[in-house]
């Protein structure tokens, strides 16, 4: 499963984190980042509020953790 396709199904909550999710599920020029450091730059770039970015990466940490169960 790739980063973008863990968002797609994820739901968008009311908390902070939320915000990420509802910008890269309506964003369709989110990349599909190989690394947090790829995303990052990708969202530094569209000048995305601290957050988003925090969100972001706390995804990016669940993401991880979800690929390397068996």
């Amino acid at each position: 499963m790739t980063f973008k396709e863990y968002i797609a199904g994820m739901r968008a909550s009311d908390f902070a984190l939320g915000h990420f999710v509802l910008d890269a599920q309506g964003d369709p020029e989110l990349p599909n980042a190989q690394s947090w450091e790829e995303l990052e730059a990708y969202l530094v770039g569209k000048k995305a509020k601290e957050e988003v970015l925090r969100g972001a990466r706390e995804y990016w940490s669940f993401f991880e953790e979800q690929a390397r169960l068996p």
